[in-house]
């Protein structure tokens, strides 16, 4: 078998329609980045979709990742320092990851501390994080779900 001879696209790039459109609009107008008319228009009817007053496009997952943990930071530590929310705090990470599910702890100044996987479901065994809350209780609720990516209810 030649390399890369039977390829398993995870998602294959389609452009079809109204995103042709929109890619078309948005570079002839300059405006390929992440603001102009089509990402104003998006967080607007987000906003009024979500009954919120405001809501934030990003460029990217580990963008959206980082503003949760600032966020929650700022939460847990409101007089930090901008890009020193979780200075000084520990926060439960899957060893088996994306390095961009962790730069976010990493960038607000958090220290990472890496749970066993379950070799059948890929997720944080419970063995191990039961562990871990007894060796880190200074571990935060609060950034260690976003970290894991469950919702915050």
């Amino acid at each position: 078998m030649k390399a890369f001879e039977r390829k398993v696209w995870l998602s294959s790039p389609t452009m079809h329609g109204e995103e042709l459109e929109y890619v078309k609009e948005a570079i002839e107008s300059n405006w390929v980045s992440t603001v102009g008319e089509n990402i104003n228009e998006l967080e607007k009817l987000t906003a009024n979709y979500l009954g919120m007053k405001y809501a934030v496009a990003l460029s990217c997952g580990t963008a959206a990742l980082h503003m949760c943990m600032k966020l929650a930071g700022e939460r847990i530590n409101p007089n930090a320092k901008p890009g020193n929310s979780l200075l000084g705090k520990r926060v439960f990470c899957s060893d088996m990851t994306f390095d961009a599910s962790v730069n976010p702890v990493v960038y607000e100044g958090g220290e990472p501390i890496f749970i066993d996987t379950e070799r059948e479901t890929w997720n944080m065994d419970p063995v191990a994080l039961e562990k871990a809350f007894e060796m880190y209780p200074d571990v935060n609720w609060l950034c260690w779900r976003i970290c894991t990516v469950f919702p915050l209810k």
